[in-house]
């Protein structure tokens, strides 16, 4: 599939508007309180701060609301369901006997340092969310790629199931707070980022693991986990269609740098959710209220023509990602790879066992952003993709199953080099 996009001929970016919309040329947030002010005389007038982020200031404002209290309080019944814990089902295999030189004789034990890159998912935002207020908390400990609160018994992450084969892993986020926090460590997502601020977390990154005096940046193995482009995608029908090459340049800047500055590394190169789930998940008012502040195009699509060029754009970004790993470009050195991880391309919204209901319980209270049980999910569904080879891995999260024990005939993670030449996904 060729991986440049252009808008329809018929579809004019200059008017598209949201159902609640009506009101051109204005700031996110400026947009969202104009009519939100219009549509409910109780709400009395608010003017957005341009010092502050525009949903943290937005959610701040409204958060006092009876009705928009009482509509968070219904999604707890169906929305932020928690991690009911599990036991390691696997027997952990031994590290190498020496470190290894190359990257694709990786076995789980040989990695030392976790880190990642993102967006509000990978900052871990409303993960615990039982309140309004508590949709802004960053949950960093708990993110299915970087969070290490607690043992794998508790909470089901990549870098909870690392632990189990080297104890001294670090880098991985604890705890709460932002980017500038002890908490992040090596965790430089930063919620409401977009394709475009990815170099910055990569250069920030650097310098994080290049100042730690702990870390042998010539000969200790990382693993870094890179999902972006959500943000960009739920507000694609404001931009000019030419988001896709734009999004395949930034990627591949980005692994440039990291490949210059980090020897010894393993890059997993996450597929995008497909946002356009925020449809389904828009129940009653908080729910749109958070939807139309974060992912206006994808919740509130204007015609069927703008759900295809969503869902089309969507895959475009999917293929972007497969064809940047699977390209040979970032092959050069044995000790520099990236893997395209594609659990998400499939990946839509859960049924109740036995039924055709969605399940909410995957996502948080702001039926936006994961819960517990969905970064429990994802990041199972994350280890099994590291553990199949290219060509045979998983195209969406299977809920409710268990991770890949990796054995002494199969232990190592999967590249495109060892793979045994199959074909991509």
């Amino acid at each position: 599939m060729s991986e440049s996009y252009s808008a329809p001929k018929h579809y004019d970016r200059r008017t598209q508007t949201t159902r609640l919309s009506g009101i051109l040329h204005h700031s996110m947030c400026d947009l969202f309180l104009a009519n939100w002010n219009r549509i409910n005389n109780s709400f009395g007038q608010a003017q957005c701060s341009s010092k502050d982020n525009e949903y943290r200031y937005l959610i701040n404002k409204i958060a006092t609301r009876a009705n928009i209290q009482n509509s968070f309080k219904k999604n707890l019944d169906e929305f932020g369901g928690e991690n009911v814990g599990a036991v390691f089902p696997c027997t952990p295999i031994a590290k190498s006997d020496t470190v290894p030189t190359s990257v694709h004789q990786l076995r789980p034990g040989d990695i030392k340092i976790v880190a990642a890159l993102g967006d509000s998912l990978t900052a871990g935002m409303g993960i615990t969310a039982k309140n309004i207020f508590s949709v802004l908390t960053e949950d960093r400990g708990l993110v299915f790629s970087i969070g290490g609160d607690g043992t794998f018994e508790e909470y089901v992450t990549l870098p909870n199931i690392l632990k189990r084969y080297n104890p001294n892993i670090t880098g991985y986020s604890i705890k709460t707070g932002g980017i500038e926090s002890a908490n992040s460590r090596f965790n430089l997502a930063e919620s409401g980022n977009v394709f475009s601020d990815l170099t910055d977390e990569a250069t920030m990154l650097i310098t994080r693991i290049q100042a730690d005096i702990n870390i042998d940046i010539n000969n200790d193995w990382k693993l870094i986990t890179i999902l972006i482009g959500d943000n960009d995608l739920c507000k694609y029908c404001n931009n000019d269609g030419h988001e896709a090459e734009r999004y395949k340049a930034m990627l591949e800047k980005t692994l440039r740098l990291l490949q210059a500055n980090l020897p010894r590394t393993i890059v997993n190169l996450v597929e995008v959710l497909n946002v356009e789930i925020a449809k389904d998940l828009n129940k009653g008012l908080a729910c749109s209220i958070v939807h139309y502040a974060l992912c206006p195009c994808a919740a509130f699509p204007k015609t069927a023509q703008d759900e295809a060029d969503l869902r089309n754009l969507t895959n475009i970004y999917q293929q972007v990602v497969k064809g940047i790993a699977t390209s040979g470009q970032f092959d050069t050195k044995d000790d520099f790879t990236v893997v395209d991880q594609p659990f998400f391309r499939n990946t839509y919204l859960p049924v109740k066992d036995g039924t055709d209901e969605p399940d909410f319980s995957f996502f948080s209270p702001d039926c936006f952003h994961l819960s517990e049980k969905g970064h429990s999910t994802a990041a199972t569904a994350l280890w099994n993709n590291m553990f199949q080879p290219v060509g045979k891995k998983d195209l969406n999260w299977k809920t409710g199953n268990s991770i890949t024990c990796p054995t002494e005939q199969q232990p190592y993670i999967y590249t495109s080099k060892n793979s045994g030449g199959k074909k991509p996904n």
